[in-house]
């Protein structure tokens, strides 16, 4: 189970993240090739927006939420939730591996370290990918602890979308 203060650990990495995102005036140099891939994929012009060359996962994921936020607010808001929500799958996978204290300090670094609040807090694809990662790495501990087909399809969902995301 869950306790409040590991879920805690999740919103204190979303606040850092939203500070962060408060102070962004500009966004980083890769952010303009996933903006207009995202613009591109919402226009359907799939092969066009492929022929960028990024990995599409997440300017698609962008793509799905510009219709109500925009193409550059959308960009910030998805790296922002993805990477404070990979938090929550980081602590379940260092609690399996250490205990939950080492889990919740290291997650607790992670919610909070300034460079990767920074780039999380941009249109960037780092928090898609290490919450689509943490996801893969703790779904595939649990099949080899559990087997069960629907945590084994999920775990391998994630990490193909992790390389989906960032080579």
């Amino acid at each position: 189970k869950i306790l409040k203060r590991d879920r805690m650990l999740v919103l204190a990495a979303f606040l850092a993240r939203w500070v962060a995102y408060l102070g962004t005036e500009i966004f980083g140099t890769d952010s303009a090739n996933l903006m207009r891939m995202a613009e591109l994929f919402h226009e359907h012009r799939r092969w066009e927006a492929l022929s960028i060359g990024y990995h599409p996962a997440y300017p698609f994921l962008i793509s799905l939420v510009s219709p109500v936020l925009g193409v550059e607010r959308s960009g910030f808001w998805v790296a922002v939730l993805l990477g404070s929500a990979a938090a929550g799958p980081l602590f379940f996978a260092a609690r399996d591996a250490f205990s939950r204290l080492p889990a919740f300090l290291g997650t607790l670094f992670y919610a909070v370290h300034s460079h990767i609040v920074e780039v999380h807090a941009d249109v960037m694809t780092e928090g898609t990918f290490m919450f689509f990662l943490f996801s893969a790495i703790w779904l595939g501990g649990e099949c080899v602890k559990k087997p069960r087909w629907s945590v084994c399809v999920l775990s391998g969902l994630a990490a193909g979308l992790s390389f989906l995301t960032r080579p």
